[in-house]
């Protein structure tokens, strides 16, 4: 079993969640969104919220079909910054309007028309940035990807309810002078509030240890080069992904796989060669390429140094 790289008395995932990762800034929009229209909100290593001021959207994460239909009232946290489209018509040139960091947010968040015709929904949307917290952080996926929270609670628990507010004073609120730190306190309150409530969910009051950051890296590590075989995999680039030098990256590995990263790597390759070569009419060249081997000769001499046998061979005796 892999060794867990756990402190003892390290503080909860609420903790965390309610405490360290506090609102730094806020990129607030106004999305006045026409009947037939749609925005495409590009990917980012930073949660976005949405709350529907007016009207109804639909919500679709991007390569899933499915839609998700937000009313007045409702928010929506995107924890992860993944890419969605609001609407349901074409994409508007005005796609990802959020302002981009060092850009000049102005005195207030500016109001952006997307579409032609009748207004089908007002959107208060909020691309914020988390204190003390890396990229990183993003790669352990902990939290729901969507958080969801209904004017009228959901149908598991009443409570678990968007934060009430007149939508009107909210809409003047982010217009005029301060317009800019309002939308930045009302997205924070939100967030707060979201985390909260996603946080008794998952947890139910439960104490979670979260102080075990290289164990969540190397788990990711794991699960990514188990999925991406055939990625060109360097000790460099593996340590990259987790935001770490290539000796800390290497010495973590090891504690948590017992052998080094790029030997790990190859014994992934070799077991998914031998399920490809047992279970699928493939050709030897393609085999070697699934499993990130460009020449078929240093695939079969990497082969038999695992295995014992040259690949065809392999395939025979099976």
């Amino acid at each position: 079993m892999p060794r867990q790289l756990t402190a003892p008395g390290a503080p909860s995932l609420s903790n965390v969640l309610l405490n360290d990762l506090r609102v730094d800034s806020a990129a607030s929009v106004l999305l006045d969104m026409g009947a037939g229209s749609a925005i495409e909100i590009g990917e980012r290593r930073s949660p976005v919220i949405h709350v529907v001021l007016e009207g109804t959207i639909h919500l679709n994460r991007s390569g899933d079909s499915a839609a998700l239909r937000l009313n007045a009232g409702d928010s929506l946290l995107a924890f992860y910054g993944d890419a969605h489209r609001l609407g349901d018509g074409p994409a508007d040139p005005a796609s990802d309007p959020f302002i981009r960091p060092g850009e000049s947010a102005g005195e207030a968040p500016p109001l952006i028309r997307a579409g032609h015709g009748k207004r089908a929904a007002l959107l208060f949307s909020s691309a914020i940035t988390l204190d003390y917290i890396s990229p990183t952080a993003f790669a352990y996926r902990a939290a729901p990807d969507f958080w969801t929270l209904r004017a009228a609670g959901s149908a598991d628990d009443p409570a678990e309810r968007s934060i009430t507010f007149d939508m009107n004073q909210v809409t003047r609120a982010c217009t005029g002078q301060g317009g800019t730190a309002f939308a930045a306190a009302f997205a924070g309150l939100h967030y707060v509030h979201m985390m909260r409530l996603m946080s008794l969910r998952s947890l139910k009051d439960r104490p979670l240890d979260v102080r075990a950051p290289n164990t969540r890296r190397m788990a990711q590590v794991v699960r990514e080069i188990k999925a991406h075989p055939d990625q060109k995999w360097t000790v460099a680039r593996l340590a990259s992904r987790v935001g770490l030098s290539r000796s800390s990256f290497a010495e973590a590995f090891v504690a948590y796989e017992h052998v080094a990263p790029l030997t790990f790597v190859t014994n992934v390759r070799m077991e998914r060669a031998a399920q490809l070569l047992n279970t699928e009419a493939l050709s030897m060249h393609e085999v070697s390429r699934r499993v990130g081997y460009e020449n078929e000769g240093s695939f079969a001499r990497a082969f038999k140094r695992h295995w014992g046998v040259p690949p065809r061979k392999f395939v025979r005796n099976a």
